[in-house]
């Protein structure tokens, strides 16, 4: 079924009408203003369902992992899922935006960009540039929710361009860590193939990698911003 702004907003209004304050909410509220966004702005992509259908997987990868862990069934969670969503929800909102959007983009998108029929080509490279700035504008603002304090809310102004740096950073690593999915996914089709999957080892690694970076942004209490904006990109290096 291809998504619509409207099928994806609902799902997102769904959850957001029963979820309490969490992590989860506010990468929830990013999410949706995303949605709005690329619904507002259609002429932008070469493909209208290039960012519907990669904003519908990161929807329901989330969905998913926070359904899971209300069944109390974690082992059904992602590892980032499993760490971004049970944090303390009273961590300053950037903070709890940083940890949501390095599962979401640094472990979901790559998966997401796989999933797009024809996803590698220059033309859906340009999409995912463009659903990238969207997504930068969205989850920055987002950062900033209604409700917010005056000291809060020009701490959230004044730290939004590094923010949104950070984000454009994460949703453009994802394209070669997808492009590196690929490759051992394509490795482990071949005949020859050891008994060691390539790609889900890989794939592990994508998550390690991310599992680590959220832990460093909620370890390290006395970082800046800037110190923090270095943990939103994670890299495959070349195996």
């Amino acid at each position: 079924m291809v998504p619509t702004p409207r099928s994806l907003l609902l799902r997102l209004d769904e959850f957001l009408a029963a979820a309490p304050p969490s992590a989860g909410r506010l990468y929830a509220s990013a999410l949706r203003r995303l949605v709005v966004a690329i619904d507002a702005t259609p002429d932008r992509f070469t493909d209208p369902q290039h960012p519907l259908r990669t904003t519908a997987f990161l929807v329901q990868r989330f969905l998913a992992a926070d359904a899971a862990l209300v069944r109390q069934r974690p082992d059904d969670v992602p590892g980032p899922w499993r760490t971004a969503l049970v944090v303390d929800p009273g961590l300053p909102a950037m903070r709890l935006l940083l940890v949501t959007a390095n599962a979401g983009l640094n472990d979901d998108l790559p998966r997401a960009l796989l999933e797009l029929p024809g996803w590698d080509g220059s033309a859906s490279r340009m999409d995912h540039a463009a659903w990238t700035e969207l997504m930068a504008d969205a989850f920055a603002d987002a950062a900033c929710p209604a409700g917010a304090g005056p000291v809060e809310r020009m701490a959230a102004l004044r730290e939004r361009p590094l923010l949104r740096r950070a984000l454009l950073a994460a949703g453009a690593q994802a394209w070669p860590n997808a492009e590196d999915l690929l490759h051992h996914r394509t490795a482990a089709d071949c005949p020859d193939a050891a008994d060691v999957d390539p790609f889900e080892t890989r794939s592990r690694l994508l998550a390690t990698l991310t599992v680590g970076n959220i832990g460093e942004l909620l370890t390290r209490h006395r970082w800046p911003l800037p110190r923090w904006a270095d943990l939103m990109v994670v890299r495959l290096q070349p195996a």
